[in-house]
């Protein structure tokens, strides 16, 4: 009963997100196990195989799958160029999604602290330094219930945790 759930919600994700391509056996492995059996994953995967498109339909699957609403992804990535090639691909699909900085508008900034940005990128740096507003802000009520996935993205580029 689960897989056939799981696939409903994968086939309304990708139908919503008007998404004309069916995802390879590995992304959908990655996806279920999360979703699913709510595994930690890690998967290291090639080059162009699809790793961002698994973390930026999570959060879709999840309100399909399991009928909740409002989920968000956190995505980690040390290279500051990927994150904001991704913040145009992933808006493409019509997920809204932004790179978390110090550099951030005002009204961005509300978006976050009210928890309604739901795939946000940010550096290791911004994360885990002490003193950073964002570790604080996902220390908050809002994240702590809607946060669905933290993916670490180019993890091989981070020199230390």
């Amino acid at each position: 009963m689960a897989d056939i759930k799981f696939d409903e919600a994968v086939n309304v994700c990708l139908q919503t997100r008007q998404l004309d391509f069916k995802l390879k056996d590995l992304q959908l492995s990655v996806l279920k196990d999360v979703i699913v059996h709510n595994k930690d994953v890690l998967a290291v995967l090639p080059t162009g195989y699809g790793k961002t498109i698994i973390y930026s339909l999570i959060l879709t699957i999840v309100d399909n799958y399991i009928d909740v609403s409002n989920t968000i992804v956190i995505v980690i990535s040390p290279l500051v160029a990927l994150m904001e090639d991704q913040v145009v691909n992933i808006e493409e699909t019509g997920i809204r999604c932004v790179y978390a900085s110090k550099t951030q508008s005002q009204e961005t900034r509300r978006e976050l602290e009210s928890g309604s940005v739901p795939v946000i990128l940010m550096s290791p740096e911004s994360l885990f330094h002490q003193e950073t507003e964002w570790r604080q802000l996902f220390s908050t009520e809002i994240y702590q219930s809607r946060v669905a996935a933290i993916a670490v993205d180019e993890a091989h580029c981070v020199e230390q945790w």
